[in-house]
């Protein structure tokens, strides 16, 4: 299996059953086809943990050896019905697959709230950004175009450039990114259901600048060569 992480990018599911002779390959144009699941992550993980892979093993492995029709779940129904009708099935081996199965649905629906959450909080932050555009003085972008250096994070490099009164920052070898204000100083990068956020602290005295970049939560202090 792969993840992908974050759009834009790709994500694969590969399950293989050799004594059934039956092979299943997902590919997907999109991040973590199985998000609802953490198959590789720590103990008790599987890939029958993604709900994809379940699904293909109940309807071609395990229905054709089952000497009756497969207990119907409906899985919209509240946690204590759904938990009743699985504690109803006498054979332990498929109350477990479906046991699997509800924790796959339900991680499924927690990963879309999380998703329109974080969606809707893009969404907002673009907002914001069109409206401080428009009251940004292309002076600004002065005191915060350079090099930045970050000792801390492994002596990275990043260029911050100006064009057409928007602001761009790049790693060496990557294509430039636009900066997008939440205010003069507070800038952000979507990246993926996520985002990269930049802090500038520019003193005209001296002419230097501080620039705190933020990735998934740890913060790293970089500072104009």
């Amino acid at each position: 299996w792969h993840s992908g992480f974050s759009p834009p990018s790709t994500s694969a599911l590969f399950l293989k059953l050799p004594k059934q002779g039956l092979t299943l390959i997902v590919l997907a144009n999109t991040d973590m086809i199985s998000r609802s699941y953490q198959a590789g992550h720590g103990d008790g993980n599987s890939v029958l943990s993604s709900l994809v892979a379940l699904t293909f093993y109940k309807h071609f492995v395990l229905a054709p050896r089952y000497d009756q029709p497969l207990p119907e779940i409906d899985w919209s129904a509240d946690s204590s019905t759904v938990y009743t009708a699985i504690s109803n099935v006498e054979d332990e081996s498929v109350r477990d697959l479906l046991n699997m199965e509800f924790e796959a649905h339900s991680a499924l629906a927690s990963s879309l709230v999380d998703l329109k959450v974080l969606s809707g909080r893009l969404a907002s932050m673009h907002t914001t950004a069109e409206q401080v555009a428009t009251s940004l003085e292309p002076q600004t972008f002065d005191l915060y175009a350079g090099t930045y250096e970050f000792p801390e994070a492994g002596g990275l490099t990043l260029s911050v450039t100006q064009a057409e009164n928007k602001l761009y920052a790049a790693v060496p070898g990557s294509a430039p990114q636009e900066l997008l204000p939440l205010s003069p100083t507070h800038f952000f990068v979507p990246h993926g259901y996520d985002f990269y956020q930049l802090d500038f602290s520019p003193d005209s005295a001296s002419g230097t600048c501080r620039l705190v970049l933020t990735l998934w939560g740890m913060s790293y202090t970089g500072w104009r060569k």
